[in-house]
This record gives C-alpha cells, sequence and structure tokens, in this order.
C-alpha cells in the first residue's frame, strides 16, 4: 500500500461567457486511490460533486456550473482548486474567468420598432437602430438602457412624431445610465417638449439632432421639469414654441449639462 496517487486534470483553466455549464475531467494515473475535493471562494459558482475519490487507473467529471443570473455586466474571475492526496501536486489551481455582456437588441431585425424593443428590454440592455425612418412616439419608461442608432451620422436614424405628441419621453425617474445616442429627433407635436420631454429624469443625450419639432406652449426642442439631463453634441435646430423656449424650456429645478 505505498503506491502513489497521481492526479491528472483538464482542461487547466474555464473561460466562460454568461450561466454556462462545464466539465474538468479528473484522473488517477498513479497506482494508489486519489482523493480529492474542491476549493473555491466564487459564490456565483457550484460544483457536483464537491469530493470524490478515483480508483487507480480510473476518472471522473467534476461539473462545474456557473450561474451569473444575478451578477452585473463585467468580467468576474476566480480560482478553482482541487486538492487531493498527490504528495507531489496537492493542490492544482484551475483559472475561472466569467465574461457578462449586456444583450444587445436590434431594430428592426429582433422588434420592428424602437418602443417595443424598449418594451422588452431589461436595465443594461443596448438597443441597437439600425438606419431608417421611424415613426413613432417613443418613452423609455423608466429603463435604464442604451439606445444607439448613429453616431457619427445621427442623420441616417431618424424618429419622426409624426406630430403627434413628443417624439421621445424620460418620465419615469430614469438616471443618467439611460442614453440616448445617435439619432435625429423631428415632427413632433406635443404641449410642451416637442422634440424630448424630460420629467424627473436624468437621462444622457448625445449625438442628437432634435430639428423642426413644435410645443404649442414650452419646450419645442426640450422641455424638463425637475430634470437634470446631460447633452453632448446635440444640435437643436428649427423648433418652435407658442410661447417659452423654442429650443429648450426649463421649468421648476431642472438644468441641463451642455
Amino acid at each position: 500500500g505505498d503506491g502513489e496517487a497521481i492526479i491528472f486534470t483538464e482542461p487547466d483553466n474555464i473561460v466562460a461567457e454568461g450561466s454556462s455549464e462545464h466539465v474538468i475531467n479528473i484522473a488517477n494515473e498513479g497506482d494508489r486511490r486519489l482523493r480529492w475535493r474542491t476549493v473555491f471562494e466564487a459564490e456565483w459558482m457550484t460544483c457536483d460533486p464537491e469530493r470524490g475519490f478515483v480508483e487507480i487507473g480510473g476518472d471522473t467529471d467534476l461539473f462545474v456550473v456557473i450561474d451569473a443570473e444575478n451578477l452585473d455586466f463585467g468580467i468576474y474571475e476566480d480560482v478553482l482548486h482541487i486538492a487531493s492526496n498527490d504528495r507531489n501536486n496537492p493542490e492544482i489551481p484551475i483559472p475561472i474567468r466569467l465574461t457578462i455582456s449586456p444583450r444587445i437588441i436590434n431594430v428592426p431585425d429582433d422588434f420592428e420598432s424602437i418602443q417595443a424593443a424598449i418594451n422588452d428590454a431589461d436595465n443594461g440592455n443596448i438597443i441597437q437602430v439600425a438606419p431608417g425612418n421611424y415613426v413613432e412616439n417613443i418613452n423609455f419608461s423608466g429603463k435604464n438602457i442604451l439606445l444607439r442608432g448613429n453616431p457619427d451620422n445621427p442623420e441616417q436614424v431618424t424618429i419622426n412624431g409624426d406630430a403627434n405628441e413628443s417624439v421621445v419621453s424620460f418620465c419615469n425617474r430614469e438616471t443618467e445610465a439611460a442614453i440616448m445616442s445617435g439619432f435625429t429627433i423631428t415632427n413632433g407635436n406635443s404641449q410642451q417638449g416637442g422634440g424630448i420631454f424630460c420629467d424627473n429624469s436624468n437621462p444622457s443625450l448625445s449625438n442628437l439632432i432634435i430639428s423642426e419639432n413644435r410645443a404649442n406652449e414650452s419646450g419645442g426642442g426640450i422641455y424638463c421639469q425637475e430634470a437634470f439631463p446631460t447633452c453632448r453634441e446635440v444640435q437643436i435646430t428649427g423648433n418652435t414654441a407658442e410661447e417659452l423656449g423654442g429650443g429648450i424650456h426649463l421649468f421648476g429645478n431642472s438644468s441641463i449639462d451642455l
């Protein structure tokens, strides 16, 4: 009974994308029964089984299950150690790298309208809108998402409000993580905020052309009420209002970071 257990494992690392299952094979190439167990810290990983034996000349599969359900986007790393009674190799480190990427929803491929894509989106998702003319009035519905047209050529992706209410509305406490970039916003017509209506929200607006929108009262281009949007590379031209602020009207405790 003086033989040696000799452990051999493969693969030597795991690269995971989101929730997934992986297999590590543990073999005993020695002449003594191998006893092994797993050691790790990550709460997003489970091992089945967590410990076991491998007879002489045998092997077994260890299932590594990664649960990304409640994790934010980003890269997570841990090391799964397999400890054993192999005296020359008592602990094998297996690096685990988990990448969680935001979901990308394509318009019109996945949804014909921008609003349908927003309705299906979760916080952190990206909606990519192909070049074209979209006749609709959209509401971010409180979702902190990236709505992206073509930031380099915003005139290629137009949202046309059909002279029927605000073209874009942020009125459900959206934060600066609600991002709209790369669109022409035109032909809106409402009481306030023909182009963009912001109420109790702080969206991030960039690379937009806001033109030819109309307000019956105030804020032809943008209307803000208790709102603090950020604007970068935003052109506001040719908008009109019957009373106040053809381009922009700020009401109450509002400001725009230009």
